[in-house]
């Protein structure tokens, strides 16, 4: 791992930043920055980052956790869970960084995959999976089957999104991947739909100024916009 990472003026600009809820977190994420790995990533463990990002800060674990929560709502980070182990990935790490990679180390975190993806929710005292208690095979097996079906419904929705609003590939997956876990795919997929029949409206009333938005924007709002488009279905003039 390099000594040290760039931070670039741009940062006093960002518009993502300034969504954080607190100074601390913004504090957080930069001080994260120079202990990144050659891929951007570092461990999400509250208490590794506690211990080694801001030891001599009065700042709790649980603090830890929200602020890192903060970032990956916003997009700054992705943050996942793999084997029991919590792991974050910045979302624009290249971006800002001149790599040689051929004079560090190579990452010693797993991606965050789907094959090994689990969106970590609620902080749990001890997050590893009791190998005594689950069939190892079982849960390879289950992944995969999974894996297979969210992935081709991910390339299915990022294939019939319009071109101008599908951006950021990997964070789109992962965010589909974690609604797809908590049951919600159905639902998601109803949503949409009628997102996508406003839109079309639109566009036959020559509604041109109503801009598609951008898929991730999408995956962290459908939600909230579920009153709206659930059951939206255009019916044009007769």
């Amino acid at each position: 791992m390099a000594e040290g990472r760039m931070l670039k003026k741009q940062i006093s600009i960002s518009k993502k930043l300034t969504l954080l809820k607190s100074d601390s977190a913004r504090l957080l994420y930069t001080w994260l920055i120079p202990h990144l790995d050659v891929e951007g990533r570092f461990s999400a463990d509250p208490a590794v980052v506690k211990g080694q990002i801001v030891p001599r800060l009065k700042m709790t674990k649980k603090k830890v956790w929200e602020y890192l929560q903060d970032m990956a709502q916003n997009e700054l980070i992705i943050l996942y869970e793999d084997d029991g182990d919590y792991y974050l990935e910045f979302t624009v790490f290249e971006k800002h960084q001149n790599i040689r990679k051929d004079r560090e180390a190579g990452s010693k975190i797993p991606p965050p995959d789907l094959a090994t993806w689990t969106y970590p929710g609620e902080l749990q005292d001890d997050s590893r999976i009791s190998k005594d208690k689950i069939s190892k095979d079982k849960i390879s097996k289950d992944k995969v089957e999974k894996t297979s079906l969210y992935g081709k419904e991910f390339e299915k929705l990022w294939q019939q999104w319009p071109q101008e609003g599908r951006f950021k590939k990997k964070y789109c997956r992962i965010k589909f991947y974690a609604l797809c876990k908590q049951g919600k795919l159905d639902l998601f997929k109803k949503v949409t739909y009628g997102y996508s029949e406003y839109l079309e409206a639109q566009c036959k009333k020559k509604n041109f100024n109503q801009q598609v938005m951008h898929l991730s924007t999408w995956l962290n709002n459908w939600e909230e916009e579920r009153e709206q488009y659930e059951d939206f279905k255009y019916e044009p003039p007769l």
